[in-house]
């Protein structure tokens, strides 16, 4: 009932706005940093293509299809995800990358949505018998929390259990069961806050006085905001200290670029 694939037309005209601002984005920053070759965008068009034909081949997908694959699915996730924590590298480095040919795959962060997927296929909560309820649990609610919790993953570590509890609780036969489902997935996930306390102190006193020179990730975001001034620098100009502007901090770039003007318009 779920599965209508009928064209959204204000979705597809506002997915096509932030692509083509993304794109602008990139080309900027190609342009005011010397460090960035040709061959940057390049690689980003190269990945922009490949990104277009999947959400074509998905949009039309009956994903009821993949149910009876999702057990499979599962199981070969978490084995990827244990062989990139122990194994994994990329350039001479470790980390959780799996190398396929001459492709890093950070295992780590793709496998959130598969996990996600794969959960959406399992039988039913409420028609788990009582070993079979133990084994979920440890198996499908537990299990990733560790591995994303090993990984240092806070955030995937959040979207995973979200999406395990919404699942069991929209399938399970009534709160009590619910209560002893989420029980231990609620608690590995407080265990790992615990032991991340030092970086989600750091986190909250960016957050909180995000100018401060110590705080220079926060810091040095703010400060470009605040140069910005309602129509920004012009396109191309250098970046001022923006830290993975290519990668997590596009917006404040953008901002920096455009003005605030556009950054209210972009953010609403």
């Amino acid at each position: 009932m779920a599965h209508r694939p009928q064209l959204d037309w204000k979705l597809l005209v506002m997915l096509a706005l932030f692509l083509i601002i993304g794109l602008v984005g990139m080309v900027s920053v190609y342009y005011a940093d010397e460090r960035y070759s040709v061959s940057l965008v390049e690689r980003k068009l190269f990945y922009f293509g490949i990104g277009v034909l999947f959400l074509i081949g998905f949009y039309f997908l009956d994903y009821r299809k993949l149910k009876k694959y999702s057990a499979p699915v599962f199981f070969l996730i978490v084995i990827l995800m244990v062989i990139s924590l122990v194994y994994g590298q990329l350039h001479d480095r470790r980390t959780a990358y799996i190398n396929i040919g001459p492709i890093g795959v950070n295992m780590i962060t793709f496998s959130l949505i598969p996990l996600l997927l794969a959960l959406a296929g399992m039988k039913p909560a409420s028609q788990w018998g009582r070993w079979e309820t133990i084994l979920n649990i440890l198996y499908r609610g537990v299990l990733p929390v560790v591995l994303y919790s090993i990984s240092s993953s806070i955030i995937y570590t959040y979207i995973y259990v979200i999406g395990f509890l919404v699942l069991t609780w929209r399938t399970s036969k009534s709160m009590k069961q619910f209560a002893v489902i989420s029980t231990l997935p609620f608690a590995g996930l407080a265990i790992f806050l615990c032991t991340r306390t030092d970086h989600l102190l750091l986190r909250w006193r960016e957050f909180m006085n995000p100018s401060a020179k110590e705080m220079w990730y926060m810091g040095n975001n703010a400060d470009a905001i605040q140069a910005a001034g309602w129509f920004g620098q012009g396109f191309g100009q250098a970046t001022p200290k923006i830290p993975y502007v290519l990668y997590d901090n596009v917006f404040p770039y953008l901002i920096y670029c455009f003005g605030w003007l556009f950054g209210i318009e972009l953010a609403y």
